[in-house]
């Protein structure tokens, strides 16, 4: 229904702009009597309409007004049809009582309406208002209603009545301006509603002042100005917008704009203003009256000041207060990490150094957590994961960590400052920790990750800084790192200069690789039934040019810390694949298999699978020749990730082989998942298998009849003597290699047994 009346307004204010611009040509009797009631009348028509269709919250409000514009129109026809009075003062009748009632009604619509919109008070709309109403009121006094009070020809119930049309006049005002001082949202049912109100209160005023000045008979503008205050009122009721007018409506704060700043400086003016233009005119200056009007003026501009400086109070109370919120927020978030919500570095240290200077009777101590591969899940996975991740440790460490004891991350490691050592020996407590953040973390709907942990243990020695101990404890932790499998390592004095000569040789191995200081040597693969060569595993080496030649165990860790791992790899894979080529052509008998090993980060990286195509491709060998070897470890890192990599290179035709087999979580598992072709028994298992009553024993016999189980081949790494060769073989391993049969040696001496086994074959 609301929607097609949603131009009525329109229509209505158009015909009725018509009617007023016509008002002058109608004849007598019509323009006193009928234009008026008829538009006046519509005023109330038109209002019933609008309560009707857009039922607003506060239909009292408009009710009053339509009311208000009923007794406007009925006393405006009533003293039309009396007869306009020529001079004197409005005199008592059924006109006058309609008249002076409208004033009643439309106030106290307007009260409703301002209490409707706005509960509570606003004293500075409040404040604005009357200043202004006293100025109008003063000049209402002085130009209207003291010639009224002062009239001796005028009995006390005439005086009464007189001056009732003035003082309703300043009431409305008064109302009119509070709405229009505190609106914060003026839709054009307001502005119509108080285009309306000024054009009553013009036509009005003018119209006592002609009254008074004898000027009646010229005053058709006061007749349009009325017919224009019934029109605007009745388009105000009807527009669509008058239904929020009455909701309420949080008023704001009026600011001291120039334009309002203004108004009310004229306002306070308007006292001595008044009282020149009294004397100019020479008329009675009505001293007491421009006193207390001017008194008035200066409450209310104290009053105003009051409510500034009040407010300003109040908000500067309220800033401040704010800015101890914001400042102790601040504070509280630079010592916190954004990421897991612990204590930063800084703030750490700063627990710490107190804990020191306070020099209790046990020392504390600190523990640094290292979490595994945390760069490797931000580079594969990404950095939102890596901090899941983080923020999933810090959530349990919370819950293990005891009470007293400070929890922090540095930005590369979990920090625990333990200030009470005698309940529990650091070790412990660090060893405790390990176990229990060893994780599985899923990062996908499909994938998880197992996350370990190790730790370093730095002990207060002496009177040293927060610094120094920290120092210590990271580096346990590097010495921790590399022994790793969730290890725990106290600080002594000696691993300084182990940590150095790390750091040294971690600048330098970036350069190996570029200057060609890395090379390969092969340890030879055996069957175990008759003796031949199977193949061979290439082990690279790094040849120092200071050191000599460097174990792989001191190098290799620092690659896949540094991830220089994959480029190292990638040079390994091209290397072997050449070499196994150049075999193949000129010396070797028969195919000849040479097995390579994959890192951890190799089988993370989404690249992994076109590189091993593309040196397959380049080198010309078959693919079937090239082993590679993966560890359970590195499977468990990813699984689903490293299983599918897996199949992919399963694709190529290469061979696939499980390392270290029996010392994962998880081997009967991955043995049922992983494509591979041959499952190595870990050294471990081989050392022990000389008394056949023993655990290795056992456990070697066992892999060996899952890997018959599962159509795999078995191949035993570090066979050393002859009584382990015969043991694994009595077992039924196929493959071996080891120290009894040859040391990792260079190419050119795999050379020469292949020769060999070319002639034994010939012959």
């Amino acid at each position: 229904m609301q929607g097609r009346y949603r131009s009525v307004w329109l229509i209505y204010l158009v015909v009725g702009v018509v009617a007023v611009a016509t008002y002058e040509m109608t004849p007598g009797i019509a323009r006193d009597w009928v234009t008026p009631g008829v538009i006046g009348l519509s005023a109330l028509l038109m209002t019933t309409i609008g309560i009707y269709v857009f039922r607003p919250r506060a239909p009292a409000v408009w009710i009053l007004l339509a009311a208000g514009q009923l007794a406007f129109a009925l006393g405006r026809i009533l003293f039309a049809s009396q007869g306009r009075v020529e001079h004197g003062s409005p005199f008592l009748s059924i006109g006058g009582a309609c008249y002076l009632s409208g004033y009643v009604l439309v106030w106290a619509g307007l009260a409703l309406f301002v209490r409707a919109r706005a509960p509570s008070r606003n004293w500075t709309a409040l404040i604005d208002a009357a200043a202004i109403t006293t100025s109008f009121a003063l000049a209402a006094w002085l130009f209207v209603m003291s010639s009224i009070a002062h009239d001796q020809t005028l009995t006390s119930a005439g005086k009464v009545i007189s001056l009732a049309y003035p003082v309703g006049a300043v009431l409305l005002l008064a109302t009119a301006l509070r709405i229009a001082m505190g609106a914060s949202k003026r839709p054009p049912a307001y502005r119509f509603l108080i285009g309306g109100g000024a054009m009553l209160l013009f036509a009005d005023t003018a119209y006592l002042a002609a009254l008074r000045g004898g000027t009646l008979s010229s005053g058709r503008v006061i007749e349009l100005a009325w017919l224009g205050s019934y029109l605007l009122f009745g388009a105000a009721a009807l527009h669509p917008s008058m239904k929020t007018l009455s909701l309420t409506n949080p008023e704001r704060l009026p600011r001291l704009t120039p334009g309002r700043l203004g108004i009310l400086a004229g306002a306070a003016i308007g006292a001595p203003a008044l009282l020149t233009i009294q004397y100019i005119r020479g008329v009675p200056l009505e001293i007491p009256v421009v006193v207390g009007s001017s008194a008035l003026l200066v409450l209310l501009v104290i009053a105003r000041m009051a409510v500034i400086v009040r407010g300003h109070e109040t908000h500067g109370a309220e800033l401040e207060k704010k800015g101890a919120e914001l400042t102790s927020e601040l504070e509280r978030r630079s010592s916190l990490d954004p990421v897991t919500g612990l204590a930063n570095r800084s703030a750490f240290l700063s627990r710490l150094g107190a804990t020191l200077s306070a020099r209790a009777a046990t020392p504390p101590a600190i523990l640094l957590l290292g979490v595994d591969d945390l760069q490797l899940v931000n580079e594969s996975i990404g950095r939102t994961a890596g901090d899941e991740l983080l923020r999933a440790i810090a959530e349990r460490l919370g819950r293990l960590l005891r009470q007293g004891d400070t929890c922090a991350w540095t930005g590369a490691e979990f920090a625990v400052l333990v200030e009470d050592v005698t309940v529990e020996p650091p070790v412990a407590v660090a060893a405790r920790l390990v176990k229990a953040l060893r994780l599985s973390f899923p990062h996908s709907h499909e994938h998880e990750t197992t996350i370990g942990v190790n730790a370093g243990v730095a002990l207060v020695d002496g009177e040293e800084s927060a610094e120094a101990l920290l120092q210590k404890a990271e580096i346990a932790l590097s010495r921790a790192k590399q022994v790793g499998n969730g290890s725990v390592e106290l600080f002594e004095a000696g691993m300084h200069t182990a940590v150095f000569e790390r750091i040294v040789l971690k600048g330098q191995l970036e350069r190996a690789l570029a200057e060609g200081q890395f090379v390969l040597n092969y340890q030879p693969i055996v069957e175990m039934n008759r003796g031949g060569l199977w193949g061979v595993e290439a082990l690279i080496r790094w040849q120092h040019p200071e050191r000599g030649l460097v174990p792989p165990d001191e190098f290799i860790p620092l690659a896949e810390e540094t991830g220089l791992i994959v480029p190292i790899g990638d040079w390994v894979m091209k290397e072997a694949l050449r070499q196994a080529a150049e075999w193949n052509q000129t010396t070797s008998p028969r195919p000849f298999t040479v097995t390579i090993n994959l890192s951890r980060r190799q089988l993370g990286s989404p690249d992994l699978v076109d590189i091993v195509a593309r040196a397959v491709e380049e080198a010309g060998v078959d693919p079937a020749e090239i082993v590679l070897e993966i560890t359970e470890t590195a499977l468990a890192d990813d699984a689903d990730s490293a299983l599918r990599t897996l199949s992919k290179l399963k694709a190529l035709g290469v061979g696939l082989a499980i390392d270290d087999f029996g010392t994962g979580y998880s081997s009967l598992q991955y043995l049922r998942q992983v494509p591979a072709d041959i499952i190595k028994i870990a050294k471990p298992f081989v050392d022990g298998v000389r008394a056949t009553d023993s655990d290795e024993y056992r456990v070697a016999n066992a892999i060996v009849h899952l890997g018959e189980a599962f159509g795999l081949r078995t191949l035993a790494e570090g066979i050393e003597d002859r009584e382990q060769f015969d043991r694994m073989r009595e077992l039924g391993c196929e493959l071996g290699q080891g120290y009894y049969f040859s040391r990792p040696v260079p190419a050119e001496e795999i050379t020469p047994l292949l020769a060999f086994e070319r002639e034994a074959m010939a012959a």
